[in-house]
């Protein structure tokens, strides 16, 4: 296998979003690992590298041989022995199987041997029947979860997509992860740990997390939490997972709201000043909370911050004044030069109130910029403490 062929199977491993449940969880490293006393190898040697595959918030390793055909060793078997791929079929289209076509071959027996642990722990066996009645009922799919039995604990990860369509999707967020076209999309994974002498469930190791996605464009996500989930799950692990399901998607959606809502306004002031005239605008497009306004006079800079909560617009926008002097031609410079001051403006200062539309408080915020405009021109000494003169005018 050639170094284009090799680059480009390891490229189709990290771009793929159904290997495993939560996106970013493979890593593929050199072995043996680089250091500064190893040698450049041979291009005629043979190359192997390390896969580690974050299952079930577990680490899963195997150490591939990148030759025709592939061959492999699993490095954690006590997760998967070796042994218990030996009375298996071999992976598809062996000898040509692909690297991707690989891993998913071997995440698929790490699954099954993982259940079939489970049955055989006598206090797991309801929580192994129980994936399968999901899985049976079009609750989860079978590619839809993963679980791992280590020690003395039990790990199940059960993913969901939001009951909705959403349209929202983070270019940063596809930047940082390389995946121009694919991250993930919008979907939350749930985690939960039982004992495995009892299997009582752990609450206290109970989690959710959201895609790259929602969490960076919904940040509110991040404090998502109710605290009925652990008196539901001791009733039954279904309508548990349906409960959550139900109240997880609330949230998002109500997220989703919030964020169109703010963006209304956001959009509406940089479509207005986006030709720079009035004002520079600089907006978070991500998560459409923050724009700040920049202008200038003669004598002197400004930056408007305006801030919006989740709870727009039931609670008004937050706007902070920052302003510094433009030192006069020749002017000596002093300690203050350049200083950058600040003031967070009042609701009555700045004239927005909860009941006006985007329109309305758009209107409030231009007016807002030519009153400091037209006032620090009359002054010959402009400062901070001037500001107090124009909101009383």
């Amino acid at each position: 296998m050639d170094i284009l062929a090799r680059e480009m199977a390891k490229l189709e491993v990290l771009q793929s979003s159904t290997l495993v449940l939560l996106t970013n969880s493979i890593t593929i490293l050199p072995y043996p690992p680089p250091s500064d006393t190893t040698p450049v190898p041979h291009p005629l040697s043979t190359h192997r590298v390390t896969l580690n595959i974050n299952y079930a918030d577990t680490l899963f390793s195997v150490l591939v041989t990148m030759e025709h055909p592939l061959d492999f060793l699993v490095t954690t078997p006590h997760l998967l022995p070796m042994k218990n791929l030996d009375s298996v079929p071999f992976p598809p289209d062996y000898p040509n199987t692909s690297l991707v076509e690989l891993v998913r071959w071997l995440i698929t027996h790490l699954k099954s041997h993982m259940e079939q642990c489970m049955q055989e722990e006598e206090q797991l066996s309801g929580l192994a029947t129980a994936i399968v009645n999901m899985i049976s009922m079009n609750v989860i799919s079978r590619d839809s979860y993963e679980v791992v039995l280590v020690g003395d604990k039990a790990t199940l990860l059960v993913k969901f997509r939001p009951e909705k369509d959403i349209t929202l999707t983070s270019l940063s967020e596809m930047v940082k992860e390389d995946k121009l076209l694919n991250t993930g999309g919008h979907f939350y994974v749930l985690k939960m740990v039982f004992r495995a002498d009892t299997g009582a469930f752990l609450p206290v190791e109970f989690s959710i997390v959201f895609s790259s996605d929602l969490a960076n464009m919904l940040p509110e996500l991040t404090n998502f939490s109710h605290p009925g989930f652990t008196a539901k799950l001791a009733s039954d692990l279904v309508e548990f997972l349906m409960y959550v399901k139900e109240t997880a998607d609330k949230a998002i959606m109500k997220a989703v709201d919030g964020w169109e809502k703010r963006a209304k306004l956001l959009l509406l002031l940089y479509s207005i000043l986006e030709d720079g005239e009035q004002a520079i605008p600089y907006m978070d497009s991500t998560t459409m909370s923050v724009i700040d306004l920049a202008f200038r006079t003669e004598a002197a800079k400004f930056m408007l911050k305006i801030e919006l909560t989740p709870d727009y617009p039931a609670v008004v926008p937050k706007v902070t004044m920052f302003f510094t002097r433009i030192p006069a031609a020749g002017a000596r410079e002093t300690r203050d030069s350049g200083t950058m001051k600040e003031r967070v403006l009042e609701e009555k200062e700045v004239g927005v109130n909860p009941d006006m539309d985007e329109n309305q408080i758009a209107k409030t915020v231009l007016e807002l910029i030519n009153r400091v405009c037209q006032h620090m021109k009359i002054l010959v000494k402009p400062d901070i403490e001037h500001l107090n003169i124009i909101f009383v005018l």
